[in-house]
């Protein structure tokens, strides 16, 4: 029966339980329902003019926050599970040792305690403090939307949507919630990238009336949106609600966590070692229980504890530091891959140019008005949410163009600049037109617009294509703008929109401070070979540009490997273009960077190591950059670059320390037991380990110089480094040890002090490790001298550099005899003894400072000679290849005289191309006036000059001149334009 009943009432648990959980599913259910519900009804009371203030305010109240609350580990636990790491157990483990063997040596047990504690929640605040310092930087780039409230756009952050906003989709912009596409039926569809929800690669296509889902990137197109569902309503919303937060573990996290356990492994081969002959070799012999909490005081001492505190602290301050510049970082350990990165590659629009386009005197075709080009112009922008070109055209175009485009025409459609189509179109009526006949107008790239109108006439497109290429010389980008009647359907150009996108006012002079920090900057634009060739001469970055010839034909596909290395930059680029110069720098072992602001540079961005969104970018752009700059131009960059080396050096001269630490503490600690074969407290081991930590833990706030160069991690210098202190600091403190103990050296009576005894040394010990401890980290925190007083450290370190030893020496003095339990006794050693350990200390500090010095100038000179090489190799490279430029500019103009010659002039092409080749190399080798050849050429591929007139125009040219820098203008210009004139 009592197993009936117990089988009973288990049967009416477990039902009491079904019921609870199926009451608690339905409850959910009935929630998610009702949400769903109450957001379709705030769906339908959205008037076309979008949300009134106090609407949303309502909404908010009802749906809260457009965010989802994802689960993150608790703080509690995670302090918890810190014990239970590799390091906090040996440490855990010789705290039971020494209560458990010697009860009467309190003391070990409550320094251990007390250091494992301070350790432990260190790297606990630490963490906490990070998290918060990396949320708070992440609220800065929050990102944003154009939302339709009170019927007026209006930027709004994106955690700010409620159901029912309207807001505007395009380009780059990533889906902030789930919505519906509106618009009417001349509405052009989106292509929409789903891959990161779905897992479907292709882009889909998403029209009016279409649900577009949270997470999203838009690809190409732009319509209006309403929101449909917010927060953890949305399909992603539910996927990252399941989600905890999880870091990424970076590099250097990696490489931490393998010294750390490298350090760990040597120093139990160490004790292990010291622990055989702390049993078996006389006059030790030391009983079982003895060694093994002498080995683990010794292991414990010499563990690098605090590396992971220090390494995340480290990172912290320098993201706050960047953040502070407006660099804002998303992943920590990219401010390690900043440091090191040797190439910049940098778009022209907008970073190295104000992205501020200026209208020069256009070209207005003929038959037609410049009102009709600006209407034209006018009608196929957009003021909303409005590019760079389309700002351009509004604030160039006279107001009462403006107010005629408003109140005369109905833009029925629209469809918004793509890179496929290279233009963007509009269908129009005019509202004076009674039967509202529809006529096209566009804009776009004009050789497009010029093909478009003048497919079926070449002569006209020749003459265009002329008119494009005088003002691609100029620098200066074009526009085409046409019209398409509603009789015939043709298109008809009706002139061109000549653009000018200044430089900005520091770029050179950020150039010059990347090119003195050995960061080569290379210029990858869409814009025309002969505009980026004007805008590098401009900023002095060199006018070695490819044009998109480089991506057609294998044999330039192979030559890639060398162009990147050497040329200036590349012009007339697709994003899968900017994805492979990316890619073969790489290939060359170089650390990369890109910048880019639009959704075709997002799989570039995210290629590079550092990946830069510019001021500006879309989200799609920001979501896949490591660095989000908040300041346009590449000022900022250059500051973030300065501000991780110096990040990098601090890390950097950490872990020289850290390796110096444990390599003295185990060599010192094993030769003092074993060669010396004394008895020493381990007490004062730990006391040692514990204020040495407290040192440590303040290099995270030291201030350290600007590294002049690229830094990359490569462990065998510090190790090298750290090693050979380490060797000198043993022998320091071992020699020490034999002339200050009486049964050795007993060299007290020199300096007319009475001998010390066995525990009076152990005090001098005591303070010599302390002072060595102590005062090494001057040295390893720079690789020059550590007097040098612009290097001197923060106050943050010289404090507990110098007060811990100095305080501590009290106790030296002044400890009146202590033993805890069997260990010897320390007794103090008076302010004589003192002083001399201080003098002795300081003394070999300076000769492990020389040997530090040696060393990096060893390291740093087979460093330099092997940067000469390479820069050597480079610029003999970089002639070789210019070399190149000129001869294929040479045979371009060429090819073009071989092609006009026999059908223009009658002339046998063979007898011009031999005559012109050997007149254009004489002008290679001797330099001939930049500005002259110019001109010349530019006369020639406009048709100005004939064959003849050009060859007689050379021949009769100015002076010539001998600079190398106009050979390599002319040598480029010459190649821009006859690139842009080849058939």
């Amino acid at each position: 029966m009592e197993g009936s009943d117990g089988r009973s009432h288990s049967h009416a648990a477990d039902d009491v339980a079904a019921t609870a959980e199926q009451q608690q599913a339905g409850s959910e259910k009935e929630v998610t329902v009702s949400m769903r519900a109450m957001e379709k009804e705030a769906l339908e009371l959205t008037a076309e003019s979008g949300l009134s203030t106090a609407q949303v305010e309502q909404r908010r109240a009802e749906f809260g926050y457009n965010e989802v609350i994802v689960a993150q580990k608790n703080i509690y636990l995670d302090l918890l599970m810190r014990y239970l790491q590799p390091t906090p157990i040996i440490m855990f483990i010789t705290i039971i040792l020494a209560a458990a063997i010697q009860p009467s040596e309190w003391l070990s047990f409550a320094l251990l305690l007390i250091e494992i504690n301070l350790l432990v929640f260190s790297a606990w605040r630490s963490e906490i403090s990070t998290n918060a310092s990396m949320a708070e930087i992440a609220d800065g780039v929050a990102p944003e939307i154009d939302v339709k409230r009170d019927d007026q756009w209006q930027r709004v952050k994106v955690r700010e949507l409620v159901p029912g906003d309207i807001f505007l989709v395009k380009g780059g912009v990533v889906v902030p919630a789930d919505a519906m596409l509106r618009g009417n039926e001349y509405s052009e569809p989106c292509k929409i990238d789903e891959s990161s929800l779905t897992g479907e690669a292709l882009a889909v296509t998403r029209g009016v009336g279409d649900h577009i889902l949270s997470g999203a990137v838009v690809k190409q197109g732009e319509l209006e949106a309403q929101v449909t569902s917010i927060g953890a309503n949305t399909l992603f919303g539910k996927s990252m609600a399941l989600l905890g937060e999880e870091r990424e573990e970076g590099r250097l996290q990696r490489l931490t966590k393998r010294l750390q356990m490298v350090i760990l492994f040597c120093g139990m081969v160490v004790c292990a070692v010291l622990f055989i002959i702390l049993i078996f070799a006389p006059p030790q012999n030391l009983n079982f229980g003895d060694a093994v909490r002498l080995c683990f005081v010794v292991l414990v001492a010499g563990a690098p504890v605090t590396l992971p505190v220090v390494i995340a602290t480290i990172l912290a301050v320098g993201a706050r530091e960047l953040a502070r510049e407006k660099a804002v970082v998303t992943r920590l350990s990219a401010i390690e891959e900043l440091a090191g990165m040797d190439v910049l590659c940098s778009d022209k629009t907008g970073t190295l140019t104000l992205n501020q386009l200026e209208l020069d005197e256009p070209y207005i075709a003929k038959g037609f008005s410049l009102e009709e080009l600006y209407e034209a112009a006018v009608l196929s922008s957009k003021r909303e949410g409005a590019e760079a070109i389309d700002t351009a055209i509004f604030g160039s175009c006279p107001n009462d163009i403006l107010l005629a485009v408003k109140d005369c025409f109905v833009v029925q459609r629209f469809i918004p600049f793509n890179p496929s189509d290279k233009k963007a179109e509009a269908t129009v009526y005019r509202k004076s037109d009674p039967t509202q006949a529809l006529f096209g107008v566009c804009k776009g790239s004009p050789d497009v617009i010029n093909k478009l109108c003048h497919a079926s006439d070449p002569a006209r497109m020749q003459e265009v294509n002329e008119i494009i290429v005088g003002y691609a010389s100029r620098g200066l980008r074009n526009l085409g703008v046409a019209r398409r009647d509603s009789s015939d359907g043709s298109w008809y150009m009706l002139g061109l929109l000549a653009l000018f996108d200044p430089p900005r006012h520091d770029t050179k002079e950020v150039i010059e401070a990347a090119n003195n920090l050995f960061v080569d900057v290379k210029m990858i634009t869409g814009d025309q070979q002969a505009i980026a060739i004007e805008t590098c001469a401009r900023l002095g970055l060199g006018t070695s540009i490819m044009g998109p010839e480089i991506w057609h034909g294998k044999s330039n596909v192979d030559e890639l490997a060398t162009m990147v290395e050497n040329v200036n930059g590349f012009a007339g680029v697709y994003p899968e273009h900017k994805y492979a110069v990316v890619e073969q720098l790489q290939r060359n072992n170089h650390v990369v960077g890109m910048t880019g602001d639009g959704v075709n540079d997002a799989p570039a961005l995210k290629k590079a190591q550092v990946g830069i969104a510019v001021a500006g970018a879309t989200e799609a752009a920001k979501g896949a950059a490591d660095i989000i700059l908040s300041e346009p131009g590449l000022s900022t960059i250059i500051v973030a670059i300065k501000r991780s080396r110096k990040t990098f050096l601090r890390l950097n001269f950490y872990v020289t320390y850290r390796i110096w630490a444990s390599a003295y503490n185990y060599a010192f600690f094993f030769l003092l037991f074993v060669a010396l074969r004394i008895r020493y407290p381990s007490w004062l081991i730990v006391l040692v380990s514990l204020f040495k930590d407290i040192v440590i833990l303040a290099t995270s706030l030291d201030k350290v110089p600007i590294a002049p160069s690229p830094q990359a991690w490569n462990m065998v210098h510090p190790t090298v480094v750290a090693l050979l202190m380490g060797a000198i600091s043993t022998i320091n403190s071992v020699i020490f040890a034999y002339v200050a103990l009486p049964q050795y050296g007993n060299w007290w009576h020199n300096f007319d002090i009475a001998s010390l005894t066995q525990e009076q040394v152990n005090s001098t010990l005591f303070l010599n490790t302390l002072i060595t401890f102590s005062l090494t980290v001057l040295s390893t925190r720079t690789k020059g001298f550590f007097l040098d007083f612009k290097r001197r450290p923060s106050v943050y370190l010289l404090v507990p550099a110098f007060v811990v030893p100095f305080l501590l020496t009290f106790m030296a003095v002044y400890l009146d005899s202590i033993q805890l339990g069997a260990g010897p006794a320390v007794v103090g050693c008076g302010w004589a003894a003192a002083g001399i350990t201080w003098a002795y200390s300081i003394i070999w500090l300076f000769i492990v400072e020389a040997v530090k010095l040696m060393a990096y100038y060893l390291i740093e000179f087979e460093s330099n000679l092997r940067l000469k090489r390479e820069m050597s190799r480079k610029r003999a490279q970089r002639e070789i290849t210019i070399e190149m430029l000129k001869e294929d500019g040479l045979k371009h103009v060429v090819q073009r005289l071989n092609t006009d010659a026999e059908t223009t002039h009658g002339r046998e092409p063979g007898v011009i191309s031999e005559h012109m080749m050997s007149e254009l190399k004489e002008l290679r080798k001797t330099a001939e006036d930049y500005e002259f050849l110019k001109a010349q050429l530019t006369k020639f591929v406009t048709g100005a000059l004939s064959n003849e007139e050009f060859a007689a125009a050379l021949m009769a040219g100015p002076p010539r001149a001998a600079s190398l820098r106009h050979s390599s203008r002319a040598a480029s210009t010459v190649q821009a334009l006859a690139a842009q004139s080849s058939l």
